[in-house]
């Protein structure tokens, strides 16, 4: 263990030529040639205080004793910073523990100390219980997908041939849903749910144009999105089946000589009828009398 009144280890890379600003650091703390012309010491990540060690010698200042340790970093387990450990002087009693007599900073900042572990940890703990508060919520491309991209229940796994096999054509209608499996060409969190028209056919995906609507106005909007994350919309279905069925109503009108229009009417009120054979009693309403309800009611 070596004492206060040692020499200085030498550091490895030590003997190199001193800049202006570690000059004045070193004469900042004194006696210039206890240091062995060596390069001085780095800035500690923190200063402790050590009463077991008080009895090697008394110092004036920190660097006068110094003797370097490792400081572990708990979750990298790497060398991060010397740990600076003054083992001659005790801590004043309402200041920091054991100032080491320099500026704070190399270009002569204030004479505050580095916190010390206890502080780290108060303030670790302060941040940590008011984060929940005072964190932003993240608004980044997929933010609030947690169950919206998410697989339905027991739709998990391969996605089936018919995805792949299916024939899309220019002007078909078709609806964008997000298959959460598949990262590649997925659309944006907007266009989930939303129909749009199919303007271009390539190898893997089509494009498909949604109004969108911004503020005041609507713009038409013109993505590429791979096939697994669109389907045939229904939206256009009971159009194909009435005009079918028109087609055939004005070809069997046609046979009989006829001539219908087709176009949808208004239901409009129900027609009225008469009521038969009904018999009409007069109902009158009767006193409440208490001692009959009493007694069973009529």
């Amino acid at each position: 263990m070596p004492g206060a009144e040692e020499e200085a280890p030498e550091r490895r890379g030590g003997g190199g030529k001193d800049s202006e600003w570690q000059r004045r650091r070193r004469a900042r703390v004194g006696e210039k040639e206890r240091h062995g012309g060596g390069r001085p010491a780095p800035r500690p990540a923190m200063v402790r205080w050590r009463p077991e060690r008080a009895e090697l010698g008394n110092c004036k200042v920190c660097f006068e004793c110094w003797w370097w340790e490792w400081e572990w970093s708990g979750r990298e387990r790497r060398r991060s910073r010397p740990l600076l450990v003054c083992v001659g002087r005790r801590p004043p009693p309402s200041g920091p523990r054991c100032w080491i007599g320099w500026g704070g900073s190399s270009s002569g900042g204030s004479h505050r100390p580095p916190p010390t572990l206890s502080r780290r940890r108060h303030r670790r703990r302060r941040a940590k219980q008011a984060g929940a508060a005072r964190m932003p919520a993240g608004h980044g491309l997929r933010s609030r997908t947690r169950d919206l991209f998410a697989r339905p229940f027991r739709k998990k796994g391969y996605i089936p041939l018919t995805t792949y096999l299916r024939t899309y054509k220019i002007g078909d209608y078709v609806d964008v849903k997000v298959n959460g499996a598949v990262h590649k060409g997925m659309p944006h969190k907007f266009y989930h749910g939303r129909t749009g028209r199919v303007w271009n056919v390539t190898k893997r995906a089509i494009g498909v144009e949604i109004n969108k609507q911004v503020n005041g106005r609507i713009i038409r909007k013109r993505i590429h999105v791979r096939v697994e994350h669109v389907q045939p919309s229904r939206c256009t279905e009971e159009f194909r089946l009435r005009k079918a069925k028109n087609d055939q109503l004005k070809a069997d009108a046609k046979v009989r000589g006829e001539v219908i229009s087709t176009k949808r009417q208004p239901l409009g009120p129900k027609p009225g009828f008469m009521v038969e054979g009904a018999t009409i009693e007069t109902v009158t309403p009767i006193p409440y009398d208490v001692v009959n309800d009493l007694k069973g009611g009529y």
